[in-house]
């Protein structure tokens, strides 16, 4: 077991400074070792040296900085700056299509591409007058399988309802599938919409696709 966490100790160690350091909070040589002691990895700082230039030759910008009579390491540049993952939780709190149950694993999911700290300023609430999120949790499955069908030339089922009183669901037609020819995607007022030639009509229609339920695919 050590010695499959030493084979991994370059992995942990660029973990940690991902995680654990920006330009405000440095980490100096013994508290990067403390680190990897408490994951069960032994080091020397000679080894730790060598493995910071190795990881700065494979392309993670690691800062070296005098503070003092401290040197301490840290990330500097990053794949996304912090106002760039803002913008994209402000997108994902205010969009109406994404439920509050998915905005909160996506924004988790972009935390992780930051560091402790500047990851808790991403935890923030946008309030959007009027907005109100869908309860429908298969619609990033529908638009997935809507781009697919477009890009493979593909027909579509689904089923679509509307909305009635107290969020009561009623489909329409019966509950029978629409069966449609995706032409393409629009996103309009925080919603997507769905371009599609009509088999039943032979009409173009567009369909809020938060109202459609379960969409396969179908050959042409």
């Amino acid at each position: 077991m050590e010695k499959e966490k030493q084979g991994l100790k370059l992995l942990y160690l660029m973990d940690i400074f991902k995680r654990k350091t920006n330009e405000k909070h440095g980490m100096n040589a013994k508290e990067l070792i403390d680190e990897l002691e408490a994951l069960g990895i032994h080091i020397e700082r000679k080894t730790l040296y060598r493995d910071i230039a190795l990881l700065q030759k494979y392309g993670l910008d690691i800062i070296k900085e005098q503070k003092g009579r401290d040197t301490v390491y840290y990330i500097g540049n990053r794949d996304f700056e912090l106002p760039e993952l803002k913008l994209m939780v402000d997108a994902i709190q205010s969009s109406r299509f994404i439920t509050s149950k998915k905005s909160k694993t996506l924004i988790g999911k972009i935390e992780s591409l930051t560091n402790e700290y500047d990851g808790a300023e991403l935890n923030r609430q946008v309030y959007v007058s009027g907005r109100i999120k869908t309860e429908n949790e298969s619609i990033y499955y529908t638009v997935d399988s809507i781009h697919s069908a477009i890009n493979n030339d593909k027909k579509i089922s689904f089923q679509y309802y509307e909305l009635y009183g107290n969020k009561i669901r009623r489909l329409k037609h019966g509950g029978e599938k629409y069966s449609v020819s995706p032409w393409i995607m629009l996103w309009d007022n925080q919603n997507y919409y769905l371009i599609a030639h009509d088999d039943r009509s032979e009409e173009i229609r567009h369909y809020e696709m938060t109202q459609a339920l379960t969409v396969n695919l179908k050959k042409l």
